[in-house]
């Protein structure tokens, strides 16, 4: 593995108000409202927005000139350890301002940097975790209402789980074996027992770890379920609307989508592959074109992949958005203020117009998104996280700059 280990990613999720369930690394999903999903997997805020009518944004939208819009302001950065790859978001010490939690690949440890709420963020301190952990995520395991961090560990086989104490600080870590080479970890209630389960993307044994939680901040033996190609990402959602959570999974050289339809008792069905682009790096999901059926993003390395929902589990053929070039990480969040979910993609780009960025591209609400607009980040950007970190309700941007080692922070600066 190369210093920079380029490609490997991790899942993350949009948070937009720092309270200590609906701000933690959960499933929120973009519908005419958006469902801040709980640790537990059960819808633990409602934002009730409007469809709207018109395509364009409200706030932020381009001038008479033509000039593209100016969401975000220039990059603060904070140093954390080496190899950043992955960045999570939420409330670690119950100040109700936000906090960032960064896995760093070649420092074995996770650094969790305390926010003041006015965008800016202290001293990383640094909790060790397994060997390269690649994907860090938030979730209360243990039920006490104190958020906690685990880690997808590359190089050891397993997840680090570190129980959070309420003050910013975490236990030493447990271990649990999953797959070969894990990517990536999401949160969910897979089994319905209302407490929360993982989903590991295991990059070399071609197969998705659910390991089931016993709400005490232990889980147990991985169930694994084969997915083809190089398994680089995968997210969690309703697909088929059935309110048993589904997978699904970015699968890097097959040039697929794969979605794993749940059955609520902790097993997934055989994936159905759905063709994206020349290699699937990330995927997120949303409601993109306002019918209440989940749709996906996929992050590629020209552009991002857009496939509709249809609400049984199957997607549209893929639109395809351009966005330079080394597409590493989507995101999801209303970034103009118009209603209608936009999507941030990290960018590292030997195009200089779009070099070490992010791109920004607004959605029109019914499933298609404008040209990409560029804000520069640090060196390598592997992971975008969305918060809102000064407290004016506007979505800003944390970035793990993979080798740079420090997260760029992009206050939005819409009216």
């Amino acid at each position: 593995m190369q210093s920079i280990w380029r490609g490997w990613r991790f899942g993350i999720c949009w948070v937009a108000m720092a309270s200590l369930l609906s701000s933690s690394n959960c499933n929120s999903i973009w519908e005419p409202f958006l469902v801040n999903r709980c640790p537990n997997g059960d819808a633990c805020g409602l934002d009730m927005v409007g469809s709207g009518s018109s395509d364009l944004p409200s706030r932020g939208a381009s001038d008479s000139a033509g000039m593209p819009p100016a969401l975000f302001g220039p990059a603060t950065n904070f140093p954390v350890e080496s190899g950043p790859n992955s960045v999570a978001v939420g409330d670690f010490n119950r100040d109700m301002k936000l906090d960032l939690a960064v896995a760093n690949v070649n420092s074995d440890n996770v650094s969790v940097l305390l926010g003041n709420g006015l965008g800016g963020f202290g001293a990383a301190v640094n909790f060790p975790v397994g060997s390269s952990p690649n994907s860090v995520v938030v979730g209360d395991f243990n039920g006490d209402l104190k958020l906690d961090l685990v880690s997808a560990n590359t190089r050891s086989n397993n997840v680090s789980v570190l129980l959070g104490n309420g003050l910013g600080g975490f236990a030493a870590a447990s271990n649990f074996p999953v797959g070969s080479l894990p990517s990536s970890v999401a949160v969910g209630d897979f089994n319905s027992d209302l407490k929360p389960d993982l989903a590991i993307a295991n990059f070399q044994s071609n197969n998705v770890s659910v390991l089931l939680g016993n709400g005490t901040g232990g889980f147990g033996t991985a169930t694994n379920f084969p997915v083809i190609g190089l398994l680089w990402q995968v997210a969690v959602g309703d697909f088929n609307r059935d309110l048993k959570p589904d997978l699904t999974v970015a699968n890097g050289n097959s040039g697929n989508v794969s979605v794993l339809l749940g059955n609520g008792t902790g097993g997934f069905g055989t994936a159905t592959n759905f063709p994206v682009g020349t290699y699937a790096d990330s995927v997120a999901v949303g409601d993109f074109n306002g019918d209440l059926k989940p749709d996906l993003a996929v992050a590629n390395r020209f552009n991002v992949d857009v496939l509709l929902g249809n609400g049984a589990g199957s997607f549209d053929v893929a639109t395809n958005f351009p966005v330079g070039d080394e597409n590493r990480w989507v995101a999801v969040g209303d970034f103009d203020g118009d209603l209608k979910p936009d999507l941030a993609v990290a960018v590292a780009s030997s195009r200089a117009s779009s070099q070490n960025s992010i791109g920004v591209l607004l959605g029109n609400g019914a499933g298609g998104f404008g040209a990409a607009t560029y804000f520069p980040v640090g060196t390598s950007p592997f992971s975008v996280a969305v918060g809102d970190f000064n407290g004016d309700l506007n979505p800003d941007v944390a970035v793990a700059n993979g080798n740079s080692g420090n997260v760029s922070v992009l206050l939005n600066q819409s009216p």
